[in-house]
């Protein structure tokens, strides 16, 4: 065991190898934490980390954090600042994450987050944000990870979030957002788009469908939303059909609309007069009705060779049959079509021997206008089954053979 007093002389050492630690912060090594900070204090430049906890801020200034070469990680916890000012995590050169939680920020200036060219993660969480201004995140070139979750949100502004073009994962969760403006993520390229649990009190178009026409994968359920005129773009924008029984009314007017999922207040006489503004409706990708139309064509899959066409077998089939011809439920036969004898000569295989290991054909049976073929599996016991029964085989054996060990063992 190592004794005190060499642990406390590691420490002294530490201490004094940091002598020029600012005031209101806790230096070790290159580990700096810091409950006040200003346009004047200078950290020491072999810093990596820098920690604001608890801090009272009436600005967190542009300056503040160059000069230093080797920083990584910024994070701001507890603290309550006024204002971010634009510019004041631009040109660091080596910072790659910056993390603010369970803070009150006022407002975040125009380019506070922009030309960080080596930031890879921003995290936002449990804090209240007065307003994100326009281009307050911009040319994000290597940003991969933007969160901002379990917060409220007063206010985006428009293009708030611009030109991060090559963003693996946005997320947008558990949020309280009042008021979303028209085009608050511009030109942000991002794999994957999720987008959930969120409550939003206002919220213009072309917010979010630049990102869902990008991404690879997007999640958009479980947000709550003020059903009013301010969002019947939305439920008849074509990107959003297919999630509107995912979303709900948080309020709404009339209030037996309430709690009601998007789907259900569509069709409402109060959101069907609405008047959509014109530019959403240049925006809108129309929704495509569904259709339950039978097709023309009727394909199957067989290993079986057809010799003849049976007289029953509608007019149109596909070459899966092995034929482009079929005969009409009447007499006569289709000009476009060629006749049973220009079928493939080929020996015809008989219905019970199907060459599949796992179906076999019982009979194919007609029933116009469609071909319907009843499938049964051939084997009693797939190969599966015989495995787990195999295995339960040998799992009994095992408990035999330790049984029996165990009562020699004792008899001795």
């Amino acid at each position: 065991m190592v004794p005190v007093w060499i642990l406390f002389l590691i420490y002294l050492k530490s201490v004094s190898a940091v002598s020029d630690c600012p005031d209101s912060c806790l230096c070790f090594s290159e580990f700096v934490t810091c409950t006040s900070v200003n346009n004047k204090t200078i950290f020491p430049t072999r810093t990596r980390t820098i920690v604001l906890d608890n801090a009272q801020l009436s600005a967190l200034s542009p300056g503040i954090f160059q000069n230093l070469p080797v920083l990584k990680l910024i994070e701001i916890r507890s603290s309550n600042i006024e204002t971010i000012e634009s510019g004041v995590f631009s040109n660091i050169h080596h910072l790659d994450s910056i993390l603010i939680s369970s803070s009150t920020v006022g407002t975040i200036a125009t380019t506070a987050f922009s030309n960080c060219s080596q930031i890879e993660t921003i995290a936002i969480s449990y804090c209240t944000i007065s307003a994100v201004q326009l281009g307050a995140f911009t040319n994000l070139t290597n940003l991969t990870r933007l969160e901002i979750y379990s917060s409220n949100i007063s206010d985006i502004e428009q293009s708030a979030f611009q030109n991060i073009s090559n963003i693996k994962s946005l997320d947008l969760f558990l949020n309280d957002i009042t008021d979303l403006k028209q085009g608050a993520f511009t030109e942000v390229v991002p794999v994957s788009a999720n987008i959930y649990s969120n409550t939003f009190g206002r919220i213009e178009c072309n917010t979010f469908e630049g990102l869902f026409a990008v991404a690879e994968r997007k999640q958009f359920y479980s947000n709550k939303f003020k059903c009013n005129c301010g969002i019947a773009w939305i439920l008849r924008h074509g990107l959003y059909t297919h999630t509107l029984s995912n979303n709900e009314c948080s309020d709404a007017s009339p209030k037996s609309l309430r709690r009601k999922s998007l789907q259900e207040v569509l069709p409402s006489s109060k959101m069907a007069n609405c008047v959509i503004p014109e530019a959403c409706r240049n925006s809108m990708t129309p929704v495509i009705p569904s259709t339950t139309e039978q097709p023309s064509t009727v394909s199957i899959l067989s290993t079986t060779q057809i010799k003849s066409t049976p007289d029953t077998i509608p007019v149109k089939t596909t070459k899966s049959l092995g034929t482009t011809t079929t005969k009409s439920p009447s007499t006569s036969i289709r000009s476009d079509t060629t006749t049973a004898d220009d079928l493939p000569s080929s020996k015809a295989t008989p219905v019970s021997q199907s060459t599949d290991e796992t179906f076999v054909t019982k009979r194919i049976t007609t029933k116009s206008p469609r071909v319907t073929r009843e499938m049964t599996k051939m084997p009693e016991t797939t190969g599966e089954q015989a495995g787990q029964r195999n295995h339960s085989v040998t799992l009994k054996q095992e408990f035999i053979f330790t049984a029996l060990f165990v009562m020699l063992f004792m008899r001795l």
